[in-house]
């Protein structure tokens, strides 16, 4: 909220505290203070926050402190799938260590972008604050156009914490399985060798004979069978001729 939110933030505390005869009305320096609580939140959500309050079967009961507001605002932001605040400045001061692998929202990482140079001063506190009031104006803005939440990754240098972070994230539902595959890197595959199958493998193509010595080995016994065959029929020839002669010469005694 701004110093201009400051008039009806009060006429919104006095309307609140004005619906329960039990609840006391704050004075001056009570509403400064209420008002200090909460300015880093947008008037509106500060407003539907202590309507929900309000609302509460339970918390209701009791007069709002802003701790109680604040509950409510963090709990709709939940509500949508983002992150509360705090959890949400945690997960960008992960961002600091250019090291480490970070998966944040759309709002968280444009929060921190908005506070980064604050935060490169040396303004730790400052930073925190700027980063809140960026990431609560953004988030409500976000709830109040029914933007889904999106979810980035912020790839950092070292590689085991890339895969370990991004693993996590996919396990838990805020990356897709094949948005969280394209960012890790390629599995090694480690070759193993099998040595006693590596030479019974040997072995075995040792026996393999080409297919052109085959066609040389099969003409070499086609050759060797027709010799073979030429060999037995001069046998036989040879045998029936000399048994001509003979029966002749027996003749002509």
């Amino acid at each position: 909220m701004f110093e201009r939110d400051f008039s009806r933030f009060t006429q919104l505390l006095d309307d609140a505290f004005s619906l329960n005869p039990n609840w006391k009305p704050l004075g001056a320096n009570g509403k400064a203070l209420f008002f200090r609580a909460l300015e880093l939140y947008p008037f509106d959500a500060v407003s539907k926050a202590m309507t929900a309050h309000i609302r509460d079967p339970q918390r209701g009961k009791f007069q709002p402190a802003p701790a109680d507001l604040i509950a409510q605002i963090e709990a709709a932001q939940g509500a949508a799938g983002r992150p509360g605040v705090d959890e949400a400045w945690a997960q960008a001061l992960a961002a600091v260590d250019e090291a480490e692998t970070v998966v944040w929202t759309e709002e968280t990482a444009a929060a921190f972008a908005a506070c980064r140079p604050v935060l490169n001063t040396g303004d730790k506190i400052g930073a925190r604050m700027a980063f809140k009031d960026a990431y609560t104006r953004l988030v409500t803005e976000a709830n109040r156009q029914h933007k889904p939440v999106k979810w980035q990754v912020s790839l950092g240098t070292d590689a085991g914490r890339r895969t370990e972070v991004i693993s996590k994230a996919q396990v838990a539902g805020l990356l897709p399985a094949a948005q969280a595959q394209a960012l890790l890197p390629a599995p090694a595959f480690r070759e193993e060798v099998d040595h006693a199958g590596l030479a019974r493998l040997k072995a075995e193509l040792a026996k393999l004979v080409p297919a052109d010595e085959k066609m040389a080995q099969r003409r070499a016994e086609k050759i060797r069978a027709e010799q073979h065959d030429v060999a037995t029929r001069k046998a036989e020839l040879a045998q029936r001729v000399a048994a001509y002669h003979g029966g002749k010469h027996a003749v002509a005694s």
